[in-house]
């Protein structure tokens, strides 16, 4: 009888999981988006350059393509605030906002960065994920994830969004 029991519940297990996917898969589709830019030079937005502490500030605009070396397609803007320092260790942990700008629409993008030196730049090899929180016209709806990575060299980055989006 036990074993009956346990077959029993995995099938439930299994039904219960075949349902919830059916579910999902009817109210929401999955997409994906890969975004090219060159590294710019941020803007340090401090009355004094050299303090690197909570709020300090850094702002960037790059141009966005859909394949690596191919022709701008719009742009994104990004500002990144210090919201914890650990003094004695040198280190600070950031949030990015983020706004994408493209032929078809615009959406928002939240990160929280993980501990790196308290004044580096981030650059090569260095990545994060972070959420889509929405967006305007063809992006209506929309809310996700994305990955952003800086390539080995810290010349570009890549950043791969993982749109979910409400069916209407």
């Amino acid at each position: 009888m036990v074993k009956a029991e346990k077959i029993m519940k995995n099938q439930l297990l299994l039904l219960a999981s075949i349902l919830t996917a059916c579910a999902f898969s009817s109210t929401s589709s999955a997409e994906d988006l890969t975004l090219y830019a060159n590294v710019v030079k941020p803007v340090d937005v401090q009355n004094a350059a050299k303090d690197f502490g909570v709020g300090h500030r850094r702002i960037r605009e790059n141009e966005i393509r859909l394949s690596e070396k191919g022709k701008a397609v719009g742009k994104s803007y990004s500002i990144s605030n210090v919201v914890k320092v650990n003094a004695k260790a040198g280190t600070r942990t950031g949030v990015v906002l983020g706004v994408v700008q493209l032929p078809k629409g615009t959406f928002w993008t939240e990160a929280t960065t993980d501990v790196m030196s308290l004044k580096a730049v981030p650059g090569a090899g260095y990545k994060y994920s972070g959420i889509i929180l929405g967006g305007t016209r063809a992006y209506e709806g929309v809310t996700g994830t994305y990955d952003f990575e800086y390539s080995k060299d810290g010349k570009s980055t890549t950043r791969v969004c993982h749109f979910v989006r409400a069916k209407k």
